[in-house]
């Protein structure tokens, strides 16, 4: 077998491995497997946050890759998805389902829209604040929030009573 397509076979079976596994499986990717919709929409599927590793602006820009990713695992919010897609409704309610306070960016129309604000405030109750005005006032949306900021807060505590490592992130400076 001659060594190029040893060393092909080789990458793919390491990737399919990757995939099996919920590693970042397009960071291994090979440039031509990145062309490849259908291997693109399996590994975002997989992980959203493989988005990050995707060079081919083409395939950022399409909205299945986009929807791909927000159905993921792990959905990396990315401010300039949600001022691209702000408008669309599936791509910015499978955002705020992981990103609550992605809501920022969405549209006014989405901001105004209870199914995708109360998605939000379940993740982050912060999120409330940029909620439509009048949603902002719904005793629901308030209900929501004040309940995912007390579930944030019981998971505080018990990591503290638990002397659970903190997340890393919680490390990093100006935090």
């Amino acid at each position: 077998m001659p060594e190029f397509l040893r060393l092909r076979f080789f990458w793919l079976c390491e990737t399919v491995r990757a995939y099996r596994e919920g590693r970042q499986t397009l960071r291994i990717a090979s440039k031509e497997d990145k062309r490849v919709k259908a291997f693109v929409l399996a590994a975002l599927r997989r992980n959203g946050n493989g988005l990050c590793d995707l060079d081919n602006d083409a395939m950022r820009a399409d909205r299945d890759v986009i929807v791909a990713a927000t159905q993921g695992r792990y959905v990396l919010h990315r401010r300039d998805i949600m001022t691209r897609f702000g408008d669309d409704r599936e791509i910015v309610l499978g955002i705020v389902r992981w990103h609550g306070r992605a809501l920022e960016f969405a549209s006014k129309r989405l901001r105004d829209d209870r199914e995708v604000v109360i998605a939000a405030v379940r993740q982050n109750g912060y999120a409330h604040m940029h909620a439509s005005p009048q949603l902002f006032r719904d005793p629901e949306v308030v209900a929501e929030a004040v309940e995912s900021e007390e579930k944030r807060q019981r998971r505080y505590e018990e990591r503290e009573r638990l002397q659970l490592p903190k997340p890393p992130w919680l490390g990093l400076p100006g935090r």
